[in-house]
Formats: C-alpha cells, sequence, structure tokens
C-alpha cells in the first residue's frame, strides 16, 4: 500500500544567505510505520516512536509517554 503525500510550499525566501522554507504538508490518513525527514528518521518499533539521526537511535517515547534520550 503506497499512500500519497501532497508538499504544497507556501514561501521560500533568502535572508542573509540563510534559506527559510514555510510549507504545508497535506496526508490521507494511513497507518505510516517510518517517517523521513532529512537525516533524520521516525520509526514505529514495538509500541515505542523510535527518533534516529543519521541511523542512530537518539531518543524514543513509549506507550505511556516516558521520553528516553540515548548518550
Amino acid at each position: 500500500i503506497v499512500y500519497a503525500i501532497n508538499y504544497v510550499p507556501l514561501l521560500t525566501t533568502d535572508i542573509t544567505a540563510n534559506s527559510v522554507t514555510t510549507a504545508t504538508l497535506t496526508a490521507t490518513t494511513g497507518n505510516i510505520t517510518t517517517l523521513n525527514i532529512g537525516s533524520y528518521t521516525i520509526v514505529v518499533s514495538g509500541g515505542n516512536l523510535v527518533f534516529k539521526y543519521n541511523g542512530t537511535t537518539v531518543a524514543s517515547i513509549d506507550s505511556t509517554g516516558v521520553i528516553t534520550s540515548q548518550p
């Protein structure tokens, strides 16, 4: 099953060599287990949300809301 996500940029501007972008994300309800955002990945794993940076786990949130960060 493939879910379509529509990305519609609202504003792109350059302020002293720093690019600032604001966008709207419209998605259909679905069962998404992995979300990639640049170097970051959010994965559903065993009832937890696991946050990774460049493939290395940096934090997680369990089903009761406890947040754990990795050293």
